[in-house]
């Protein structure tokens, strides 16, 4: 019984830890963004995805977000500064950032609806004749 308690208590406070961190680090994201990522991603500057806007991450975030954490930290050639121009900013700073506006962006949006599928028509084929077999001789 004290095992089952010790477990269940030790189980809350890493649930606890675990949504304090959540909170972190999305506090983080959201100073990072606020303060560097903004300026590009506020308006879509040089095809920046915008901020909150699904249907521009979606394609994005098909990558993963370790795919983006890397492009962010090494620049892109459409013209994202390494970093968003901003050396000082560790890795988990510009993980945090991108994970925010993920978030921001919601679940990507659904796809259009497809037409309708046209119901299989059914086509039934006649059974062969069967092949008249010779009498067998006694």
């Amino acid at each position: 019984m004290q095992r089952l308690l010790l477990a269940a208590a030790t189980a809350a406070a890493l649930v606890g830890v675990a949504a304090d961190t959540f909170a972190q680090d999305k506090a983080a994201g959201k100073a990072v963004y606020e303060g560097t990522c903004i300026g590009c991603h506020a308006s879509g500057i040089a095809g920046a995805p915008k901020f909150g806007d699904a249907a521009q991450w979606a394609p994005r975030a098909k990558a993963g977000l370790d795919a983006l954490v890397k492009s962010a930290i090494a620049g892109t050639a459409k013209g994202m500064p390494p970093k968003g121009g901003r050396a000082d900013l560790s890795d988990a700073q510009i993980r945090a950032a991108v994970q925010y506006m993920l978030a921001a962006a919601g679940p990507a949006p659904a796809p259009a609806a497809a037409a309708p599928a046209r119901p299989a028509v059914a086509v039934a084929k006649a059974a062969p004749a069967a092949a008249s077999a010779p009498a067998a001789a006694a």
